[in-house]
């Protein structure tokens, strides 16, 4: 991005001396005598001799005039035009030394070009009528310090984003009033602000007049002044900052692609004669390995000894001078540039290498991998801190929807007995007024009337859907429990008296799905599991299904799982087709067959659809809603899918609002994030809780609380959520304030037993190293197999390696070979370089020490950039994120909000 095209904003911050000054300056200053007047016509023509004499002394007067806009005009040229204007500019910016405080805030108000509103071109915060004279008086008489602040912009920038006329700027001033108060350590109470807005020709402007009416409040440093000059570039180029950081975001996926084939170069480059080994890095890496060898204190930069220092600062120069790291340094450096023009208003200092402090790690990782070379070592975590873990599909509940229509018809039980089970006329129309169909519009009232009249009829088809409508309308509410209980008992007495072989399986199932989600009873797989299994319904095997997909009761198994949902959908169950179409989606328990799955997705999306118009069943618009944001049987449409979602979520589907949840977090849609989260706290969905425990912990779209974060996450975990005992497991091992050891090792063994490859991996480490546990290559081995057999290419990596080099186990270079070429296609790139040095492998520990370090400093290149995986005021300042929610709740938000941006 080149510089001119980035917006900027001038912020100017001095204080009026309580001194008086002739008032010749002041009318000077006003109407602008002593200025070389010209005519429009002759703006066009060089500048005279005398501007340029005026415009020397100025300078010599105010050297910070060099930074303003008008500046930066006059030098590209030299008009006479430009040359007024930059005089114009110095004069009006430094009216504070030669004005009286009363003289200021009468020329602000009242000079050429200032927009009035009304009588003069004051304003301040919203409801205050300004008496002009006697706010002169007022600010002439304070006791205290007087702040005066300048804000300008270019006349293209303040054309396009709406601050050319007063208005703009007066809504911008009282919407940041409180942030201008922290800035200048005044208690908003006692902030007192009156501004002006100036139409200058080149550079609209505003001056500003701030103090706190408790005279001894105040204090403006230079930090203060960044402060006060960020928030206003914030809020005036936030749709500027968007297409700044989306272009960033791209860049930055251009940088890691490039990145990555950079790393991939050096591997290949790596083993040759005339590289890094005959270099000056190698050399003082061996320097500073003998400089510390009797070194006991810690191992970081800042306490080692001097000459250590230096050889460590000797390093980062030369790794500076490699071309792909300077290469990448130097596209670092651009694209942080244009964020930094955009909140400073001036050219970012190029530093070395060396002092960008957000390198500083580069010298500890120095540290830790020279003290860690031994030519006889062997390490086998090169890529361990760049595993990703993927994002989860949802833990979906509740989404089998039984069809009325396929019920046959005036089939009912002994109206004799205690209970009825009865598809009546009114529980029909019921159901279709509590949903609404394409030919009955919904009316809940309406439905619940009919559901009572069942209810006293005894029908628990009546009780199980009252149950649900008043459930949705109060969670609490207690007549809900009880009429689901109703239901339940009412099901069991039937099963135990009507032998009708239809209602005997559709009963089974019914009461098997109370125990399932304990709907007036409490949760019971084992019943759940024992009803279901008595049933041939194709509901009931889909329970079943999901019951040995999550090993709920049974013992886990994807492949009785799949047969279970296919047995559904050859029955017609659209919602085992889903299943079936994921299945092979995915190729788990069945190979990977892309044409199958979506042959499913379809007729899925197809029933859905039809079933639909018959009844606005809220788990049939979730399943549309997710089927329409994956793009699953469908063509992908994100707004279909909301709109899907949002008809689910009137009806409390769980699934519905952790969805959407997950769809207004993936798109920093910010207004709706505290509704997001909200949905996220209430949920008790596993998966639902370790999204939440991720923002708490990652702090990027709520304000970080890792306490909150081991919360979620331990409540996920507690559901047997694999990913979120992993997560866990890696506060409890690397989180100095949690560090609980055998905490962290016994969540990954539980994540382990449940199949989670990243889980298996860091124990396969752990054991390798004995870091924690006893080391154990055996019970590595068996962990990274586990992993392997899951086609995971770090996994394959680390047992080639471990089998080549023949450290910790019997060499055996055809099993390394094996494993290697396995991670290999998969385009790891260490497994790529172990293949070509397969028989010159005596120099690699020191040459695979060298590639960690570089993949290192291409990992900080990346992650500095801001990306979108960050809220995008994030990656340019960390506590920016903090100051808005503050804004908001000054703006009288509660605490509690999380939302970044009310827009």
């Amino acid at each position: 991005m080149r510089s001119d095209s980035i917006p900027k904003i001038i912020v100017k911050t001095k204080y009026l001396k309580n001194q008086r000054h002739k008032e010749y300056y002041l009318n000077y200053i006003a109407t602008r005598d002593g200025v070389e007047k010209f005519q429009m016509s002759h703006g066009d023509k060089p500048v005279t001799k005398k501007q340029q004499e005026l415009i020397e002394n100025l300078l010599k007067d105010y050297p910070d005039s060099k930074t303003i806009f008008e500046y930066e005009d006059y030098i590209n040229e030299p008009t006479r035009r430009n040359a007024s204007e930059f005089i114009s500019a110095v004069m009006d910016q430094n009216l504070t030394d030669i004005a009286t405080k009363e003289n200021y805030v009468d020329y602000i108000a009242n000079r050429p070009r200032v927009e009035r509103l009304g009588e003069h071109g004051l304003f301040s915060d919203s409801g205050k009528k300004i008496d002009l004279s006697q706010v002169v008086q007022e600010v002439g008489k304070h006791e205290g310090t007087v702040w005066t602040h300048i804000i300008s912009l270019k006349r293209e920038d303040a054309s396009r984003l709406g601050y050319d006329h007063a208005q703009g700027w007066v809504d911008l001033c009282r919407a940041k009033r409180n942030e201008l108060a922290e800035a200048m350590r005044i208690d908003s109470n006692n902030l007192q602000w009156y501004a002006a807005f100036h139409n200058e020709g080149h550079h609209p402007h505003i001056h500003m007049v701030v103090y706190s009416k408790e005279p001894r409040q105040g204090f403006v440093t230079n930090q203060g002044i960044k402060k006060i000059r960020k928030m206003f570039a914030s809020e005036i180029f936030h749709q500027d900052l968007m297409n700044i950081y989306k272009n960033q975001t791209e860049a930055r996926d251009e940088l890691k692609n490039y990145s990555q084939k950079t790393v991939q170069e050096l591997l290949k480059e790596i083993g040759q004669k005339d590289h890094l080994e005959n270099g000056i890095i190698i050399e003082k890496f061996l320097a500073l390995k003998e400089s510390l060898k009797d070194y006991q204190g810690r191992l970081m930069f800042a306490y080692i000894p001097k000459e250590s220092k230096q050889l460590v600062n000797d390093i980062v120069r030369e790794l500076e001078k490699e071309e792909h790291v300077q290469k990448l340094y130097e596209q670092w450096n651009l694209y942080r540039q244009s964020v930094f023009e955009t909140y400073n208003g001036s050219l970012q200092e190029q530093l070395p290498l060396l002092e960008q402090k957000e390198f500083k790690s580069i010298k500890n990782m120095i540290l830790k991998e020279v003290m860690n070379y031994d030519v006889n070592a062997v390490t086998y975590d090169e890529q361990l801190p760049s595993l990703q873990v993927p994002e989860l599909d949802i833990v979906v509940e509740d989404v089998e929807s039984e069809k009325v229509d396929d019920i046959p018809q005036n089939l009912t039980t002994n109206l004799s007995a205690r209970y009825r089970l009865e598809w009546s006329k009114n529980y029909k129309m019921a159901c279709k007024l509590f949903y609404g169909s394409d030919d009955v519009q919904q009316d809940i009232e309406q439905a619940k009337s009919l559901l009572k009249e069942e209810c006293d009829q005894h029908n628990i088809l009546g009780y199980e859907l009252l149950a649900k409508v008043l459930e949705i309308e109060n969670k609490e509410n207690p007549e809900s429990y009880d009429l689901y209980k109703e239901a339940l008992q009412g099901s069991l007495e039937i099963l135990s008296t009507d032998k009708n072989d239809f209602i005997q399986s559709y009963l089974q199932y019914k009461t098997g799905k109370f125990y399932y989600y304990g709907k007036g009873c409490e949760q019971d797989y084992e019943k759940a599991y024992h009803h279901f299994s008595q049933s041939d319904s194709e509901y009931a095997m889909y329970c079943l299904g999901r019951m040995y997909q999550r090993g709920y009761y049974v013992e886990q198994s994807d492949k009785t799982a799949f047969e279970y949902f296919d047995k559904s959908a050859t029955k017609g169950n659209a919602f085992a087709n889903y299943e079936v179409g994921t299945y092979y989606d995915r190729g788990t328990a069945v190979p990977k067959d892309e044409k199958q799955a979506n042959l499913n997705y379809e007729i899925a999306y197809r029933k859905f659809e039809g079933m639909l118009k018959n009844s606005e069943d809220d788990n049939l618009l979730y399943r549309l809603g997710e089927m329409n944001y994956y793009g699953k049987g469908v063509e992908k449409d994100t707004e279909s899918a909301k709109k899907y979602l949002e008809k689910a979520i009137s009806f409390d589907n769980k699934n519905a609002k952790y969805l959407l949840a997950t769809i207004y977090l993936k798109e920093y849609d910010y207004a709706n994030i505290p509704q997001a989260i909200k949905w996220l706290e209430e949920s008790e969905n596993p998966q639902a809780l370790y999204l939440l425990g991720k923002e708490y912990l990652k702090g990027i779209l709520v304000e970080q609380d890792k306490k909150k974060a081991v919360h979620y996450l331990t409540l996920s975990a507690e559901q047997k959520n694999s990913y979120a005992m992993y997560a866990l497991a890696k506060v409890f091992l690397n989180d100095i304030n949690y560090m609980d050891p055998d905490k962290g090792i016994s969540y990954l063994q539980n994540a382990s037993s449940l199949g989670n490859e990243y889980a298996q991996i860091m124990l396969g480490n752990i054991y390798l190293k004995g870091e924690h546990v006893e080391k154990n290559v055996d019970a590595a081995i068996s962990y990274l197999q586990m992993a392997s057999d899951k086609n995971n290419s770090f996994a394959q990596y680390m047992l080639g390696k471990l089998f080549l080099f023949g450290k910790e186990v019997e060499q055996d270079k055809e099993k390394a070979k094996s494993y290697l070429e396995q991670a290999a296609i998969q385009g790891n790139t260490y497994a790529m370089y172990l293949l070509e040095h397969m028989d010159d492998y005596h120099h690699q520990p020191l040459v695979l020490m060298t590639t960690r370090l570089l993949h290192h400093i291409s990992r900080i290149f990346t992650k500095t950039v801001p990306d979108n995986s960050k809220s995008p005021l994030a990656g340019v300042d960390k506590k920016l994120a903090k100051k808005i929610k503050e804004k908001k709740i000054a703006q009288g938000h509660n605490a509690k909000d999380h939302e970044i941006n009310m827009r």
